[in-house]
């Protein structure tokens, strides 16, 4: 009885590779060696059917020469200098009852510049959406690599932090021109361990991580079906290619089925808490720089309170003092702005000696950065910002780190300090004592509440950053700390700067720092005040809103900003592979041989 295709098995495998590594070339050559075990049954076989379209060059007879293999499609650039694939697209192999997948990718490093490869970037983890786990993501090198260019090394980090830590077990390796380095690593080992130390993942000393392929045996099999002679020399050297390539397909395809899938709910879920986590790092750090001003604020109305001994007058002019408050301003567009000092003005807020950063060197207005969460500063995505190209700006010279992508700006206001009620309940007591005790009262318990808030929305904030640390394959940077210390680079070059407010400022800081040590210890017992889960991160940021004074106004800076993860968004083209019974039984035979002896095609037949 023929299990139906909702009962099959999934093992699902996402492919990644630079631009010309030989991704496509790989899959044509994977589809080939699942049915063909030697190079000879291939160039005997009537069928050629290849899954990738594509113009492959060989030096032929002094010169180089295209051999097409396939019918050419849309999702498929043929143009020499024009990278290949479209967009992600999935290939189906029915072996028995299981249901092998292959995601093909655009390659990393699109010859059309780093926007694009964003927006490919974009494409894959959107598709990902489309299913509930994943049983491996290889990651194609030639093994002749001596460096890793600045696009493949960002949008490798880029997939790897939108994933959950627990699918570092399902990374693998292929190498695709492995016999030029006799199907080792070659150099390009030391440019992975170097690149991967910064995730938790040891790929020293582990061969079962690594697989080793020779394109060329497809190639040279290309050239046999488009009727140029092979002489025995080359039979000879890609019949033992095709051998090796066989067998690690085999070794590799075993390795996976035997591996425990990622759950993809994982990374969705902590993608949403990430996106929740790095939109309320800037409001956060922003209320915490106001509290912080508004406490100072509070001890010197305290102070001149306390010195209005003999008249009542002076305790009415302090009725009128002012603290701060933030307000928030939407933009029309995003904007990239540049954070340096030479680039920045410091304003006067109202009546106030108080002065605010204003951001009045726009570097990019309008600026359309893929899949921005909240406000981004020394961001290495802002490098996909068009002035900022190179990592230097053309606009005001300084480098991305300096610079902030903004989708909306804060603006200090004046507010009065004690509320009309407070004042009416003030024009009732009887005597200038009396004022004075009410006043003080008042004071003291605004001002121990603003305390209170500020060690809650510090201990939010390192909750926050302990989940991203626990929870991602690759660790964040800390938004937070990053919104921290501009505000504190910012106070350091104000002309009128405030030694005190300064003074508290990194005292918060490292405040925060210390709380995030404080957590990340905890991560390693059972400690419940921990932030594990996506519910978790939910109930902090609502316990945030509770705070009775600066609840409301975290609440508004957040309101607005989409943070729900991607959906997929129209469909990816998708192809069952081995539909005629011949190429069925072919891969079920080469499954029965290398994979499973037991259990693998239990129940059913093609």
């Amino acid at each position: 009885m023929a299990t139906s295709r909702e009962e099959m098995k999934e093992i699902n495998i996402l492919l990644l590779g630079e631009t010309g590594v030989g991704k496509s070339t790989w899959i044509n050559g994977f589809r080939c060696y699942l049915n063909f075990p030697t190079f000879n049954d291939a160039t005997m076989a009537d069928d050629f059917q290849v899954l990738i379209p594509a113009c492959l060059t060989k030096y032929i007879n002094g010169k180089y020469t295209c051999i097409q293999v396939g019918i050419p499609n849309e999702n498929e650039v043929q143009e020499a200098g024009k990278s290949g694939t479209r967009e992600p697209k999935t290939y189906e192999f029915v072996i028995g009852d299981k249901i092998l997948r292959l995601i093909d990718t655009p390659g990393i490093g699109d010859t059309a510049g780093t926007e694009q490869d964003k927006k490919n970037m974009d494409k894959v983890l959107c598709h990902l959406t489309s299913f509930s786990k994943i049983n491996a993501i290889c990651i194609l090198f030639k093994p002749t690599i001596t460096r890793l260019t600045p696009a493949f090394q960002f949008c490798i980090q880029e997939l790897l932090v939108q994933l959950h830590n627990s699918a570092r077990n399902n990374i693998v390796f292929c190498f695709t021109h492995a016999r030029y380095s006799s199907y080792t690593p070659g150099d390009s080992l030391p440019i992975l361990i170097k690149e991967l130390s910064s995730c938790r993942f040891d790929l020293t000393a582990k061969f079962e991580h690594s697989f080793f392929f020779d394109n060329e045996s497809f190639l040279t099999l290309a050239c046999s079906k488009n009727g140029i002679q092979l002489n025995q020399h080359e039979i000879a050297t890609m019949s033992s290619c095709w051998n090796k390539s066989v067998k690690e397909t085999g070794r590799l395809l075993s390795y996976i089925v035997n591996m425990t899938p990622h759950d993809l709910k994982q990374t969705i879920g902590m993608n949403n808490a990430r996106r929740t986590i790095l939109v309320m790092a800037k409001p956060l750090a922003d209320v915490t720089n106001l509290i912080t001003q508004n406490l100072e604020l509070g001890e010197e109305i305290k102070k001149r309170v306390l010195e209005a001994d003999q008249e009542i007058d002076p305790l009415q002019e302090c009725q009128s003092i002012k603290v701060y408050d933030i307000e928030r301003k939407e933009l029309e567009y995003n904007r990239t702005v540049c954070t340096a000092p030479a680039c920045i003005r410091y304003v006067q807020v109202g009546e106030s000696k108080e002065k605010q950063v204003d951001y009045k060197t726009i570097c990019h207005d309008r600026c359309h950065i893929p899949n921005i969460i909240g406000i981004l500063v020394g961001s290495k995505k802002l490098l996909f910002c068009k002035s900022l190209l190179g990592g230097k700006c053309k606009h005001c010279t300084h480098g991305y780190k300096e610079h902030m992508h903004i989708t909306y700006e804060t603006k200090l206001i004046e507010n009065d300090f004690f509320s009309t009620i407070m004042k009416t309940e003030y024009t009732k007591l009887s005597n200038l004592k009396e004022m004075k005790e009410s006043m003080l009262a008042d004071i003291d318990r605004h001002v121990e509440g603003l305390r209170k808030e500020q060690k809650a929305i510090i201990k939010a904030g390192a909750k926050f950053g302990s989940f991203l640390k626990q929870t991602a394959l690759v660790p964040y940077n800390d938004a937070i700390v990053d919104h921290l210390s501009m505000a504190i680079n910012h106070e350091q070059y104000n002309p009128d700067r405030n030694e005190k407010l300064l003074k508290n400022m990194e005292n918060l800081k490292n405040e925060y720092e210390n709380e995030i040590k404080i957590l990340d210890e905890a991560l390693k017992g059972e400690v419940h005040e921990t932030t594990r889960t996506l519910e978790d991160v939910r109930q902090v940021k609502e316990e945030l809103f509770t705070l009775p004074i600066n609840g409301p106004k975290l609440k508004k800076l957040f309101e607005g900003v989409a943070i729900e993860h991607m959906s997929s968004h129209g469909s990816f083209p998708k192809q069952t592979v081995n539909e005629s019974d011949t190429e069925g039984n072919r891969v079920k035979t080469f499954w029965e041989k290398y994979i499973s002896s037991v259990d693998v095609l239990a129940g059913s037949s093609l």
